[in-house]
């Protein structure tokens, strides 16, 4: 008992700051999770590729958030389509968090951002409507400085039951230009990051930085500016691409001999 009292001790003689232990964000942390725990969602699709007149396939798997009662759903466009303009999505699928699947689109991609906006190919139904939770984008932290504590939702994978989490890390650095972005200890591409105080600051993208691109916090404004746009796009109808099919072969046995 004495051991963990003397250390603070010294820092309050010695005038400095008693820098709290990472257990101070543990509950609202753990709050913000069961608050937004079925905004957490899955998509599943598949990528398509052509290299010189040979396709390939592969089914991949993303995490995305519902930030509308809609089913309107953000992700890191890098997520999708590992960052490739070449390759396209077909298939799109989106699990609730009860493993609940309902085919999806992407309704908008902001390439410049790193951000796809998805959503449910018709209207969610009533008893679908309420599995789902929406994390608010509104209510955004104002302010987040270097050494800050934050922390990460994400939802793991199917070897793990598609299980909620959180991640607890660290702030490291603040960019203001070209545009406000910060960088955390550990990152997790397309997840919603919080302060430690449960706000969220926004979410994890890879933009654009000097010669490449780099994984940074998008603050969540970014992504609101977009919401309208996704939402109209939703109301668009759902243009299928038909079926190509090759004519059948003549049948030369009915054939008139001469």
């Amino acid at each position: 008992m004495l051991k963990k009292l003397f250390l603070p001790v010294l820092l309050l003689m010695l005038g400095l700051p008693v820098i709290r232990a990472d257990q101070d964000i543990a509950i609202p942390a753990r709050q913000t999770l069961a608050a937004n725990e079925h905004s957490l969602v899955t998509i599943r699709l598949t990528l398509k590729a052509d290299f010189g007149g040979h396709s390939s396939e592969s089914k991949e798997e993303a995490m995305a958030t519902v930030i509308d009662p809609c089913g309107l759903a953000v992700t890191a466009l890098s997520t999708l389509n590992g960052g490739s303009r070449k390759l396209q999505t077909s298939g799109v699928q989106m699990r609730l968090s009860d493993g609940t699947e309902i085919p999806a689109r992407i309704v908008l991609k902001d390439e410049d951002l790193d951000l796809a906006y998805l959503a449910p190919e018709t209207a969610l139904s009533k008893e679908d409507a309420v599995k789902i939770a929406v994390l608010v984008l509104t209510d955004a932290a104002t302010k987040v400085e270097p050494a800050d504590q934050c922390f990460f939702l994400l939802q793991l994978g199917k070897r793990l039951n598609y299980a909620p989490s959180i991640v607890v890390a660290r702030i490291i650095t603040r960019i203001a230009t070209p545009r406000l972005v910060y960088a955390a200890s550990v990152a997790h591409m397309g997840c919603p990051a919080f302060n430690g105080q449960g706000q969220l600051i926004g979410f994890y993208a890879q933009l654009k930085m000097g010669e490449g691109r780099a994984p940074v916090i998008l603050p969540a404004a970014q992504i609101v500016r977009n919401v309208a746009q996704a939402k109209e796009e939703m109301l668009k109808p759902v243009v299928k691409e038909a079926p190509t099919t090759e004519p059948a072969p003549k049948d030369e046995s009915k054939k008139k001999v001469s």
